[in-house]
C-alpha cells in the first residue's frame, strides 16, 4: 500500500484496547484518502474487517498517548460506521464538501457520550464502500411526515379556495367561468411565490435558516422538499376547484371515491417504492406525497366536471329566469 501521506503518526487511544489504532493527518483530506485505501486492500480479506471513525480537532500527545475532547468523538464516531467502511463527523464532511469524487450520506444526529450537542454523522459511499443498511420504510415514512409539514407552507398562499369558490357559486352573482379564472389565477401566483422560495438561494435561506431557524443538514432537506413539491399548488387548486364544484351540486359521493383512488394510490406507490425501487427515502417520500396528491388533483377534475357544466348550467338558467 502507498504511503499517502509520510506526515501521518501512529499514536495510541489512552485506555483502548490494543486492536484499536489512532492516526493523525496534517489534513481531512489525507485522513479520508488513506482511509480509504486501507478498506479497499482488506475487501477482499474477510477474516479482517474493520471500522474507521475520522474527526477533525485539535490534540496534545503526552508519552505516546494522545489526549483530548476530539480524540473522544472520533473514537465515538468510529462507531456508527459500517463494517468495512468509513464514518465522518460533520466537522470533516465539511472539510471535504468541495471534493467531487467523494460521495457521503448522512447517518443522522446522534448523541455521542461526553458531547454536550448532537453530533452529525455520515459515512462514505463511494470507492466501493458499504453504506450503512436501514429500513427504507422507515426512511419513507419518516421522509413523508417532514414533507408533511412543508406542505403547509405551501397551503399558506392558495389555503381557502374551496370555501371561496362554493360561495360565490351560491351567491350566483358571478359566472362560473369567472370563478374559475380566479382559482386558476392564485394556483399561479401561488405556483410563482412558491417557486421563488425554492429556487431562489437567498429567499430560501432566509426563510429556512433565519425565520424557521433550521441548520445544515436540516436546512437542506427543506429547501430539496420545497423543489420537489413546488409544482403542488396548481395542482392543488384544480382539486379544491373540482371539490367546490361537488360541494355546489350536494354531489358528495365522488368525494369519497377520490379519497379512496387517493389511498390506493398512495398505497400502491408505497409498496412499489419500498419493494422494488432503489430510491433513497429522500426521493421516495417526496415522490410519494407529490405522486399522490397530483393523482387526488386529476381525480377531482374527472369527477368534477359535470358538476361545474351543472353549475355553469343553473347560473344561466336562472339568468334567464330571471330576465323573463
Amino acid at each position: 500500500m502507498k504511503k499517502r501521506n509520510p506526515a501521518a503518526q501512529e499514536i495510541g487511544f489512552p485506555g483502548k484496547p490494543k486492536n484499536s489504532l489512532l492516526f493523525s493527518f496534517d489534513s481531512s483530506l489525507d485522513a479520508i484518502n488513506c482511509s480509504i485505501e486501507i478498506q479497499q486492500s482488506l475487501k477482499n480479506i474477510n477474516e479482517f474487517k474493520i471500522r474507521i471513525g475520522i474527526h477533525q480537532g485539535d490534540i496534545f500527545v503526552k508519552d505516546g498517548d494522545v489526549f483530548g475532547d476530539d480524540v473522544n468523538i472520533a473514537s465515538r464516531v468510529e462507531g456508527f460506521a459500517p463494517i468495512g467502511g468509513i464514518s465522518l463527523s460533520d466537522k470533516v464532511h465539511k472539510d471535504i464538501s468541495g471534493v467531487s469524487d467523494i460521495k457521503t450520506s448522512f447517518i443522522g444526529h446522534r448523541k455521542l457520550k461526553g458531547v454536550e450537542q448532537e453530533t452529525q454523522i455520515r459515512c462514505i459511499t463511494s470507492h466501493s464502500l458499504p453504506k450503512i443498511k436501514s429500513s427504507k420504510f422507515i426512511s419513507f415514512t419518516g421522509y413523508l411526515a417532514y414533507f408533511l409539514g412543508i406542505f403547509h407552507i405551501i397551503l399558506i398562499p392558495i389555503n381557502g379556495i374551496q370555501n371561496t369558490s362554493l360561495t360565490l357559486f351560491t351567491m350566483n352573482k358571478y359566472q362560473p367561468y369567472l370563478v374559475r379564472r380566479f382559482a386558476i389565477f392564485v394556483g399561479i401566483l401561488g405556483l410563482i411565490i412558491i417557486f421563488l422560495i425554492a429556487f431562489y438561494d437567498p429567499l430560501s435561506n432566509f426563510i429556512f435558516g433565519n425565520i424557521l431557524g433550521a441548520e445544515a443538514e436540516l436546512k437542506e432537506f427543506s429547501i430539496t422538499a420545497i423543489k420537489i413539491l413546488s409544482i403542488l399548488p396548481l395542482v392543488l387548486i384544480v382539486e379544491q376547484f373540482y371539490v367546490a364544484c361537488l360541494l355546489g351540486t350536494k354531489n358528495t359521493k365522488p368525494i369519497i371515491i377520490i379519497n379512496i383512488l387517493r389511498l390506493i394510490t398512495f398505497v400502491t406507490w408505497l409498496i412499489y417504492g419500498v419493494v422494488f425501487s432503489n430510491m433513497s427515502g429522500l426521493v421516495l417520500g417526496a415522490a410519494g406525497w407529490t405522486i399522490t396528491l397530483f393523482f387526488e388533483g386529476i381525480y377531482a377534475w374527472l369527477v368534477g366536471k359535470s358538476s361545474y357544466n351543472k353549475i355553469k348550467y343553473l347560473h344561466y338558467k336562472k339568468k334567464i329566469d330571471y330576465n323573463n
